[in-house]
């Protein structure tokens, strides 16, 4: 499954990626708001990519930012599918170079669109840290995310979690058409063949 619209290429997570991926969750800039622990060493980032590679319940992708010279920009993943709900715990991560630059929204509403319209999922859910305004902005003032209170299947310890349905993010989007013609082009999102790591 590889995807792309007008600013990224998203495509599965490689063994050439985990250096990357690395650097990017042991970076303290990336990683200050993860609930889940950072790998200590490069083997124990090669452990986490067998055990995915063996897991039918998750998928996990590499972003790319695309212009002149293609740059990693971060991953994203789906975890806990539940083929039944047609729903999944939502995960994104931006490197380093790229936090607050205004990038990770335009990613996050990318990957979202391929989890409800292309993955044919219902409804994904986020766990977030609670001082992680930028997420928890991004969920309550602009997604329509829906707060969820009490025990849940896809909680993470103390972290806030939020519910995006299909039919809220298309209200979503329908309102971000309407903002600027820019939004069109990112939200024509085409689904692809492996273009060979160039990603024109």
């Amino acid at each position: 499954m590889n995807f792309r619209n007008s600013l990224f290429f998203i495509r599965p997570i490689e063994y050439s990626d985990l250096k990357t991926l690395f650097s990017w969750r042991t970076d303290p800039k990336v990683n200050k708001y993860l609930h889940s622990p950072s790998p200590k060493n490069m083997e124990e980032q090669i452990q986490w990519y067998r055990r995915y590679l063996q897991d039918p319940q998750s998928v996990h992708f590499m972003a790319i930012k695309r212009g002149p010279e293609d740059i990693e920009l971060g991953y994203c993943q789906l975890l806990k599918i539940d083929s039944h709900e047609k729903a999944a715990e939502f995960g994104l991560v931006v490197g380093a170079d790229h936090i607050g630059s205004g990038i990770g929204f335009k990613f996050a509403v990318t990957f979202i669109k391929i989890s409800l319209s292309y993955l044919a999922l219902r409804a994904i859910y986020g766990s977030n840290h609670p001082q992680n305004d930028v997420s928890n902005r991004f969920h309550r003032n602009h997604v329509g995310s829906e707060l969820i209170e009490g025990p849940h299947k896809y909680r993470k310890g103390n972290q806030l979690l939020f519910k995006i349905e299909k039919t809220t993010f298309e209200s979503f989007e329908e309102k971000l058409l309407l903002k600027s013609r820019k939004w069109k082009d990112i939200l024509n999102i085409e689904q692809i063949e492996f273009c060979n790591q160039k990603y024109k």
